[in-house]
C-alpha cells in the first residue's frame, strides 16, 4: 500500500501537528508530505523542519490565490490535509477544487462553541464561564462555513467545577493529540489509492 500524503496547515505552536507526525513516523498508511503555515515564524514550521518534513509559509497573495494552492498541493501529491490550529477560513474556491477530504479540529463539542472568533482558550473560558459540566473535542470535515462541516467525531471531556480555562485547556489538548491522527487514519485508510 503507497502512503496517502497528508499536508497539515496550522498558524501556531504546532503541537496537534507534533503528535500527527510523532504518530505518522514510519506509517504504511499515512505520510506528513508538507507542513504549511500562514505565519512566517510560526513553530509548526520549525517542528517540520526539525525532522524534515517540507514547509511553506504562505503570503496573503498566495493564502486566497486558490490555484496557488491547488498547485502547491499537487507539487507534494496531496491528496489530505489537516488542518491543526489553522487561524484563517481556507478559500472556499479551493475548497471546491482540491477533491480530498480536508478535516479541522475544534476544542469544544460542536456546534457548541464554535463559529467565526471561537478557537483556542476562547472556547475554553466560555465553557468555564457558563459552568458547562462536558465539553471535548470535534473532528470535522472542513466546508465554506467556520466549524460547520460534517461531523466526524466527538470525544467529551468532563469539566471539574474548580478548573481553570487553562487547566481545562491542558484536558482537551491531551485528547486532541490521541485522537485526531487515528481519525486522521481511520479517513485515510478508506481513499483510493488514485485520488
Amino acid at each position: 500500500m503507497t502512503p496517502i500524503n497528508l499536508a497539515i496547515w496550522g498558524s501556531g505552536s504546532g503541537s496537534n501537528a507534533q503528535a500527527i507526525v510523532d504518530y505518522f513516523s514510519g506509517s504504511e498508511v499515512v505520510k506528513v508530505a508538507l507542513v504549511v503555515s500562514d505565519v512566517s515564524d510560526s513553530f509548526i514550521l520549525e517542528r517540520a523542519r526539525k525532522v524534515g518534513i517540507p514547509v511553506k509559509y504562505l503570503d496573503d497573495s498566495e493564502r486566497r490565490n486558490p490555484e496557488c494552492l491547488i498547485d502547491l498541493m499537487n507539487t507534494y501529491q496531496v491528496q489530505m490535509i489537516a488542518l491543526a490550529g489553522y487561524m484563517r477560513m481556507v478559500s472556499p474556491g479551493f475548497l471546491t477544487k482540491f477533491i480530498g477530504p480536508i478535516l479541522n479540529i475544534h476544542p469544544s463539542l460542536l456546534p457548541a462553541y464554535g463559529g467565526k472568533g471561537m478557537y483556542g482558550n476562547r472556547v475554553h473560558q466560555a465553557v468555564i464561564e457558563n459552568k458547562e459540566r462536558e465539553t471535548g473535542v470535534t473532528i470535522h470535515l472542513v466546508n465554506e462555513k467556520y466549524d460547520e462541516g460534517e461531523i466526524l467525531f466527538q470525544q467529551k471531556v468532563l469539566v471539574s467545577a474548580d478548573w481553570s480555562a487553562e487547566e481545562l485547556a491542558k484536558a482537551v489538548l491531551k485528547e486532541e493529540h490521541f485522537w485526531y491522527p487515528r481519525i486522521i487514519e481511520k479517513i485515510a485508510k478508506k481513499l483510493p489509492d488514485s485520488l
